[in-house]
């Protein structure tokens, strides 16, 4: 691994990570919770960022996926300088970029009905997640790309990463609606 990025040399801790992440998102989940939401800190509910963080975290999961099955969709286009950015320091500005219409989350109206199911939804994408585990260690290794639809194509560690940061971005926010931080 000794020429891969620094953002991409340690997989196995981007997984343990986000692990945790989604742990900790479960605990948001309840519906009572999920309803919860502050305009001063965002313009989405609590319900909101969770189906947000589950649509986008699926996405990302699937390139990985495609990527071990072969997949290479080739580097264009390349991974932008903001991309490059938020990989290497593992953080996402606030306010910078809008969410890409795959992964925009249902509206309050159609999320209501859904909010009893989203602790389940969310311990689904925990198993999917810890069943790449045994896998991890390989991806860094793989060479094919696939496209992000906001920073470019990216690698399998890279979407892992990506992932990761994605989710703790929507965490921090989320704890700040409830008065956590």
């Amino acid at each position: 691994m000794s020429g891969e990025p620094e953002h991409v040399r340690d997989p196995a801790a981007d997984l343990s990570a986000l692990l945790g992440e989604l742990q900790l998102l479960l605990a948001a989940s309840a519906p009572e919770t999920a309803r919860r939401r502050d305009l001063a800190k965002s313009q989405w509910s609590v319900g909101r960022h969770l189906d947000h963080i589950l649509r986008a975290d699926a996405l990302n999961l699937r390139a990985i996926a495609a990527i071990e099955r072969g997949r290479d969709d080739g580097p264009e286009p390349p991974l932008s300088a903001a991309g490059r950015e938020m990989l290497a320091r593992g953080v996402i500005p606030r306010g910078v970029s809008q969410s890409p219409e795959s992964v925009v989350p249902r509206d309050e109206t159609e999320l209501e009905g859904a909010l009893a199911g989203l602790r389940d939804e969310f311990v689904r994408q925990i198993d999917l997640w810890s069943a790449l585990e045994p896998r991890v260690g390989s991806l860094p290794g793989l060479g094919g790309r696939i496209a992000h639809p906001m920073i470019g194509s990216l690698h399998a560690a890279e979407w892992l990463r990506f992932a990761r940061i994605h989710t703790h971005h929507h965490r921090m926010i989320i704890e700040e609606i409830l008065g956590g931080r």
